[in-house]
């Protein structure tokens, strides 16, 4: 489970992520089990995916693909740090700003050799965030880049962010704008570990 830090990520900012890396894995796990097929928890999935949930198979199987490929990945590959302070303008909703990229600013989503490159504007990140909390965030960037290795991109769906925004997203009659966010696989992970709200987050 490599983690690294490019030199412009302030120290404390490293001991905190770090932290936040190491219970990753296990908060996925949790994810996992709960959509291991035949005892699926059909609340939580309706809740933040689908309501009529095993309806459409194929959407759940794709959310287990997307959990399960997240274990694996995390297991596996290297996850970079940087310090993405003032290059682009941070959500005020969502009071961060983490994203990923490849050599150039332009790119949304990394394919930087067998890991990721994650920017961070850790001035943003509320102090009251837990380190399980900044594991979600973490979770919610790596969706992005492994959506499109399970079949269906996942992007930020405007209004993307926060539990009225995604919950409204799963109640829509097309259930691909759920799918589809990547931060309604953040709050499925918050919820099923029973990591507490923040306000909208």
């Amino acid at each position: 489970m490599p983690i690294a830090f490019d030199n412009n990520v302030a120290a404390a900012w490293q001991v905190r992520l770090k932290a936040a890396y190491v219970l990753l894995p296990g908060l996925i796990n949790t994810c996992i089990q709960r959509m291991t097929p035949g005892t699926i928890d059909w609340p939580l999935y309706r809740t933040w995916f689908d309501p009529a949930g095993n309806a459409n198979m194929a959407n759940v199987q794709f959310v287990r693909r997307v959990f399960s490929t997240l274990g694996q990945w995390v297991a596996g590959k290297t996850l970079r740090f940087f310090d993405a302070t003032g290059n682009a303008t941070d959500d005020p909703a969502f009071c961060a700003y983490v994203w990923m990229l490849s050599a150039t600013p332009e790119s949304s989503v990394s394919h930087v050799g067998s890991g990721v490159r994650i920017g961070i504007s850790g001035g943003m990140v509320r102090a009251t965030w837990t380190t399980k909390d900044v594991a979600a965030l973490i979770t919610h960037e790596l969706v992005h880049k492994l959506g499109g290795e399970c079949g269906q991109p996942i992007f930020d769906n405007a209004p993307g962010y926060g539990r009225v925004a995604c919950l409204a997203k799963a109640l829509a009659p097309n259930p691909i704008l759920a799918l589809t966010n990547a931060d309604n696989y953040r709050l499925y992970l918050k919820q099923a570990n029973g990591i507490p709200w923040i306000g909208d987050l």
